[in-house]
């Protein structure tokens, strides 16, 4: 699945409460799952495989990048 998906099946009265929850699973800051989420900078590897670990194969490598990739292709049109 993608990432932005998972962080859409957190628990959160918000999109706000579920970065903040993803983060907190992640054990990253808020503001850096945010920028992730919304496509304003991608995981370094490390954190990709992290994000792959800790989502027990949820999100693979595909789900973290596709999207990031698909933005990029869609710029350029």
């Amino acid at each position: 699945m993608d990432f932005q998906d998972w962080v859409d099946q957190q628990e959160g009265k918000n999109q706000g409460e579920r970065i903040a929850r993803a983060a907190r699973i992640l054990g990253e800051e808020a503001r850096t799952v945010s920028s992730w989420y919304y496509l304003q900078g991608a995981p370094r590897i490390s954190s990709a495989a992290m994000i792959v670990l800790k989502t027990g194969g949820a999100v693979d490598y595909n789900g973290i990048y596709r999207p990031h990739a698909t933005k990029k292709v869609k710029g350029r049109d």
